[in-house]
């Protein structure tokens, strides 16, 4: 894991409560957290250089920092879902759990 990615697990692993993910979550995790930093990465590099670069043939090319940007945003929106770490996802975490049907079978 790149250093990067290891702050982001950090920050995670505290806002979380206990018992949310367990080990079988560590790749997933992982992929996340680095999805984050690279996402930072793209962003970050984005303000110095131009969204929009000249070829040497003169045509005009979309920097490869906008696909990584883009891709990563998508990957953390995927993983983020499946983690828990959106609202809708949380309320499912935080949800009460669903109550069986009752039967209309008596069973006495």
């Amino acid at each position: 894991m790149t250093k990067a990615a290891a702050v982001v697990w950090k920050r995670l692993a505290g806002s979380m409560p206990a018992g949310v993910w367990t080990a079988a979550d560590e790749n997933l995790l992982t992929a996340y957290c680095e999805a984050v930093a690279m996402h930072a990465m793209a962003s970050e590099a984005l303000q110095t250089q131009p969204v929009v670069m000249v070829r040497g043939t003169g045509a005009l090319a979309v920097s490869p920092w906008v696909a990584i940007q883009s891709d990563k945003a998508r990957l953390m929106a995927s993983l983020g879902a499946r983690l828990g770490l959106d609202p809708l996802a949380r309320q499912a975490i935080n949800a009460p759990p669903e109550e069986s049907p009752k039967s209309t079978f008596n069973f006495n």
